[in-house]
Parts: structure tokens; sequence; C-alpha cells
């Protein structure tokens, strides 16, 4: 029954009801045109009840209980509307209603609405374990602003090079992005998406989310980061052994191994800017 009901929701989400192309593409404007508004629709709605709760006095335990989650839907509604923007401006060419990545995987969904279904149980029946955790909602609060800002920031940096879908061959415009943040952290797109999705729990002081989003997020990048770094030493065994002395990867206990010189050749892989979504 679950499962039947997370694929009726991914295919929703996909526009698989819809038959004309206009909808049914991810190229179809219509498609652009229902994701923009619902999206712009729940940010407008929550940012008015945030001021809503804020001029008018409620119940304290009950006015933090809607700050939480308000403050939630609004920056889940801004990292999707962000992730279309940032790339209609830096790589329009790569545009799609996908950018918006509401339809990221089924994984996703369920991550979305596990924390949706624990936030709400636990602040009807246990009130106190969200009411009493100002200090962690404001944690989380910060790590939900550094971590998006970083990941846009990465973006831009990117520039036409940032893809939503890791590239698979090779083009003459693929470059190896080394300014900016890039200077700095050589995942800073992971990075700042790992301490988000992490915050956006803290702020909806979720426990067991909390856990859950860390220990998956971690699994997922102690494998794909160190095969993205052996891909790029592999493409550039010039410039990206020595990129790795100079940057951090920023993740706790993730690491890559240099490869010696003579096993660095070319690839069929090409990486360089990496994204949260894998084929």
């Amino acid at each position: 029954m679950i499962s039947s009901f997370i694929k009726s929701i991914q295919d929703f989400l996909d526009f698989k009801c819809f038959a004309n192309p206009q909808f049914s593409s991810p190229g179809g404007l219509g498609r652009v045109g229902i994701l923009g508004t619902a999206l712009g629709i729940s940010l407008g709605f929550h940012l008015f009840f945030v001021l809503l709760l804020l001029l008018q006095p409620f119940e304290a335990s009950v006015q933090v209980i809607l700050l939480q989650w308000s403050l939630y839907i609004i920056f889940l509604s801004m990292f999707h509307l962000s992730e279309f923007f940032v790339t209609a401006i830096y790589n329009p060419k790569s545009l799609t209603a996908d950018s918006f990545i509401v339809n990221h995987s089924e994984k996703y969904t369920i991550a979305v609405f596990l924390s949706f279904f624990e936030f709400w149980v636990e602040a009807l029946l246990v009130p106190s374990m969200k009411r009493n955790q100002i200090i962690v909602s404001f944690i989380g609060l910060v790590m939900v602003i550094c971590g998006s800002a970083c990941r846009l920031v990465a973006m831009a940096s990117c520039g036409p090079n940032f893809n939503h879908i890791i590239q698979s061959e090779q083009t003459k415009d693929h470059k190896l992005v080394t300014h900016g943040i890039y200077a700095y952290l050589r995942h800073p797109s992971y990075f700042g998406w790992f301490y988000w999705s992490i915050g956006t729990q803290l702020l909806l002081c979720n426990p067991i989310c909390s856990i859950l989003y860390c220990l998956t997020g971690w699994i997922f990048f102690r494998h794909r980061i160190p095969f993205e770094e052996e891909t790029l030493q592999r493409q550039y065994p010039n410039q990206y052994p020595s990129y790795m002395d100079h940057t951090i990867i920023g993740l706790p206990f993730i690491y890559s191994t240099k490869l010696l010189s003579g096993n660095c050749g070319s690839t069929s892989s090409f990486i360089t800017c990496p994204t949260m979504k894998s084929d």
C-alpha cells in the first residue's frame, strides 16, 4: 500500500496523467508553469502565515510549532525554486521542468513525506519535543541558510558546466572548475546539500529524520565522491591531483585516494561539477 502510494505521488510529480506534451514533457512550458505556480503559492502563503504568527498573539507552544513548520515549507519551496532559476541564469541550455527537482526520485519523495509524518505525529502527541527545542531549531535554520547558499554559489561558480544530471561524455566546452568556492571545497554542491538536508530536520526538531537524513546522505556521498574523484583524476591527470592538495571535501570521514600517475588515463565518464542527482 505504501509503495503504491509513493509511486502514485511520483507519477503525479512526473505528470504522467497528462497526454499534452506541454505537460507530459519535461521541456513543456505548461509543466514549468504549474510547478512554478505551485511552489510560488506555497512560498507566498507560508511567508504570509509567518508574518501573521509574529503579529498576532497565539498560544506559545502552538506558535512555535507553526513557525517551525512554516519556515520549513518556506525553505523547501525556495530550494526548489532556486534550483530552477539559478539553472536558468547560468545554464539555460539544460533548463527543463526537471530543474525544479521536485521529482528527483522516489527515495527523495519518501524522505520528504517521512519528515512530514514525523513532525506532525510528534507535534500532536508530544508537543514538548518541538516547543522546548528552540536552540535546535535555530541551529537547523542556520544550517539550512548556509547550506543552501553554498550550493547556489557552487552552481553559479560552475556556470554552464553545472547540470543536475551527471554527464557521461566529455564535450569541448567542459572545463575543470577550480575558482570561486571550488578553490576551497572540491564538492561544494554536495557539501551544501548535505548540511541543508540535515538542517531542515533540525529546524523541525525531527530526531529520527535528522539521523536518517545524515546517515543516508553520508552513505550516498561515501560512494559517490571517491568514484567522481577517481574519474576526475583520470580525466585531468596533470591538474586534479594537485588541486586535491589544497582543497577539502568537507563531509566527515569521507576521503579520496590519489591515483598513481601511471593509472591516470582516459575514461568514458566525465564529471566536472558533481551534483545531487545521479543517473
